[in-house]
């Protein structure tokens, strides 16, 4: 009994000491956080790849060209964030953000919050200033925008954060501070056939939006005689048909010192989508034309780009559709932009479409420099294997990879030199005398695609809360954004497009699925090419035996021996594509061991070996 009351008493006091140690590790953790709470509040330890919740060199410079203090109204509305908890936590992330916005302004950025309720003066408010409300269960209207003002009362607003836009955050943010710092806006004068600010019949393209936002935009029409002065760049998108005296104007604008941004495109997807279905099939390219020589640089007319290495996948077939690499339709993702120039160097993708290809002139006295390029494997497809709606199937039959990169996009500068050497062509001028030479380098960017512009190319449009939200997959717009304001000198916020890239792709497993494709798709050409045969041979006989009631038994046989083959292949083929699939579900397998029990384990293994080498450093002192 005494043994037993010894145990007893050892246990109770053991068990107190280890309530009251596991009770000062729970005050200890909660004391702890509360104090790093207060003492470390608005610190930030970012741990991610570039840096995506770190205020960007770009975002910092705004900052410190603020000479009048602006003001930046959170309307955030306490239903809204009770309505929709997924967006309270994106509420929190704006308001910490617009807090770092503070901070690193040093008093020249005021931000206020407001809760907009029905019928209040906070709700007038954002009525006035064109928030977008978003209805509410209870049949009210929440607010979840921003309002900017400068001491000149010039404004800029963020109508709605919108979900799908946290990954641009940044950018939104420091667009409204670079609008109302440096309220000066670039004039951009656009000059094109195709209505890329809409017509009587088409809204304006997402594009056209896009630039509204940051320039002054002017439509010139495309016969004009003379490029407005007020034009600070001008973007001339495919120049297919345009008068010669149109051209001789864009000519003398940049002899005077103009900056230009232009797309041409040996086959224009999206003119041909334009057009009636009578014309489907007319010429729709456009070229350098008289610029060539006077810039230094070619398009290549008879080829466009194809690489399968950057290849999108698209669904083909009809009941059965599959998934095949498109080696026309090219996202371009780094390493493949200029890390030098900052129209490209911060982009992580652009979409491209049946490109065309840039080359430098040999002897020029520009110097072209490469801003968006193919992979080294990409194939300069000759143009005429491209007519409408042709298969993405067919074009990856006639795939062979390529040894060197392919320019789609350059920046152009040098002397400037006129077109027209021998002045205006007939029709053309305005009576100002015709300029030789510039009066500044020349400095443009052109692009070797139009369709890049067109909105199905790097984003998708959906409804939120019964407003239109666009949701980009591409920096498209960024390229064409950054050009002009890398053209123009202005406040430059390139790093920050593009920034929001968090996608991390498996590349290993991408390689695998290459890999799998291309050696099915090899397959599938040699079946299709016996099957080709096969059906020749079967119409050989069918033809030899007219008149004959039936086959001949060696004939019948030879037709066995050839379904039988057919038969096999497609057999070999199944096990071919299983073989590779497995070796994909492979490697997804064990990454998803590695991402849920590995690190548990290891913590576990590490826990293990803490309390063994406790018990032997205790048996050790006991013995």
């Amino acid at each position: 009994m005494r043994v037993r009351r010894i145990v007893r008493g050892s246990f109770g006091r053991a068990g107190v000491r280890l309530a009251v140690a596991i009770l000062s590790v729970v005050v200890l953790y909660f004391a702890t956080n509360l104090v790093a709470l207060r003492a470390l509040e608005g610190w930030r330890l970012d741990l991610t790849e570039g840096g995506l919740f770190t205020l960007a060199p770009a975002t910092k410079s705004v900052l410190e060209r603020i000479d009048e203090p602006i003001v930046l109204t959170l309307h955030l509305s306490r239903a809204l964030e009770r309505d929709q908890p997924a967006l309270a936590a994106y509420a929190a992330r704006v308001r910490e953000l617009l807090q770092e916005y503070a901070d690193a302004a040093g008093g020249a950025l005021v931000v206020r919050l407001r809760h907009p309720s029905p019928f209040s003066p906070a709700e007038d408010e954002a009525l006035a200033f064109g928030l977008t409300g978003v209805p509410l269960s209870n049949g009210d209207t929440g607010y979840f925008g921003l309002i900017g003002t400068n001491s000149v009362d010039d404004q800029a607003v963020v109508p709605l954060f919108a979900m799908e836009r946290e990954p641009e955050l940044e950018y939104d943010l420091t667009s409204v501070i670079a609008a109302l710092a440096e309220p000066d806006r670039t004039t951009v004068g656009i000059l094109s056939p195709l209505p890329l600010a809409g017509d009587d019949d088409r809204p304006p393209w997402l594009i056209a939006l896009r630039l509204a936002e940051f320039f002054e935009l002017i439509v010139l029409p495309p016969d004009a005689i003379a490029i407005d002065p007020s034009v600070d760049v001008l973007l001339l998108a495919h120049p297919r048909g345009l008068p010669e005296a149109t051209l001789y104007a864009m000519d003398q604008y940049l002899m005077a010192g103009g900056k230009a941004v232009v797309f041409v495109d040996p086959f224009s997807e999206i003119e041909r989508a334009l057009r009636p279905a009578a014309q489907a099939f007319a010429p729709n390219g456009s070229d350098l034309g008289p610029f060539e020589r006077s810039w230094g640089l070619r398009l290549r007319a008879d080829r466009v780009a194809a690489d399968r290495s950057l290849a999108v996948p698209v669904a083909v077939g009809g009941d059965r559709p599959e998934t095949v690499d498109d080696v026309l339709l090219i996202s371009v993702r780094r390493p493949h932009f200029s890390t030098e120039d900052a129209v490209a160097s911060q982009l992580n993708a652009l979409t491209v479409a049946t490109a065309g290809i840039l080359d430098a002139l040999p002897e020029a006295a520009t110097t072209p420099t490469v801003l968006v390029a193919t992979s080294a494997t990409a194939m300069a497809l000759p143009l005429h294997h491209v007519q409408a709606d042709t298969d993405p199937r067919q074009v990856l039959a006639l795939y062979r990879a390529g040894n060197q990169p392919l320019t789609l996009a350059a920046r152009v500068r040098g002397p400037a030199r006129t077109a027209f050497p021998d002045g205006p062509p007939a029709g053309a001028g305005t009576g100002a005398p015709h300029r030789a030479a510039g009066a500044e380098p020349l400095d443009l960017v052109v692009v070797a695609d139009v369709d890049m512009l067109a909105d199905a190319l790097w984003a998708s449009v959906a409804e939120q809360d019964g407003q239109p939200v666009a949701t980009t997959f591409a920096n498209n717009d960024a390229f064409v954004i950054n050009a002009i304001e890398s053209l123009r000198g202005a406040v430059n916020l390139a790093s920050l497009r593009g920034r929001a890239d968090m996608a991390r792709p498996f590349r290993r497993i991408a390689a695998v699925q290459a890999r799998a494709d291309t050696e099915f798709r090899s397959a599938e050409q040699a079946l299709i090419g016996e099957l080709a045969d096969t059906q020749a041979e079967l119409e050989a006989l069918e033809r030899t035996v007219e008149g004959e009631a039936a086959l001949t038994a060696a004939r019948q046989e030879a037709l066995a021996a050839l379904r039988a083959r057919v038969i096999a292949i497609r057999q070999e083929l199944r096990m071919v594509q299983r073989a590779l699939r497995e070796e994909v579900d492979r490697l997804q397998l064990w990454l998803q061991f590695a991402n849920t029990l590995a690190v548990p384990l290891l913590l576990a293994a590490t826990a293990g070996a803490i309390a063994w080498i406790r018990r032997r450093r205790t048996a050790a002192v006991g013995g």
